[in-house]
């Protein structure tokens, strides 16, 4: 009898183990990990994605849109896994557009000298499905980084 029980105990916690299985990490935990500042970064709406980066649902499994509290884009980190290769290049380009167009508005501004030196030093990396765009990133390696993790 005593055996017939810790079996079954055994069965039982083999089975309550498998369940426990933690699911797989988000690139917004992913993103918040590995930033310096991850913790103090706001996370962004999938709403944002769509209304300030034109970035469609369809194009994307996951995604992690970060930025600090200064508006126009200060400090922000942008990652997404694209669904297959075309998404990913569409991806890329938007972001090197919403890029190029922030450039563009603190070109001329000498109060926004540190937003365009940080944006003129950021770059869209690609990496197969993955797409990262960090501007003003603590760490320089932030970008390959979360890039790697894949």
């Amino acid at each position: 009898m005593f055996r017939k029980i810790l079996i079954l105990l055994t069965v039982l916690c083999l089975a309550a183990a498998a369940c426990a299985e933690e699911a797989p990490e988000t690139l917004m935990e992913k993103a918040v990990r590995l930033a310096e500042d991850g913790e103090d970064l706001i996370r962004q709406s999938e709403d944002d994605v769509y209304d300030g980066l034109g970035i469609e649902p369809e194009d994307y499994t996951d995604w992690a849109y970060l930025s600090g509290r200064e508006s126009l884009l200060g400090r922000e980190l942008l990652v997404f896994r694209a669904v297959d290769e075309e998404a990913a290049e569409r991806i890329a380009e938007l972001l090197e557009g919403y890029r190029q167009y922030h450039m563009e508005m603190t070109r001329n501004y000498p109060d926004q000298a540190e937003k365009y030196r940080a944006l003129s030093e950021a770059e869209v990396k690609r990496k197969g499905l993955m797409v990262v765009l960090s501007v003003d990133a603590p760490d320089p390696a932030e970008a390959e980084l979360l890039l790697q993790e894949e």
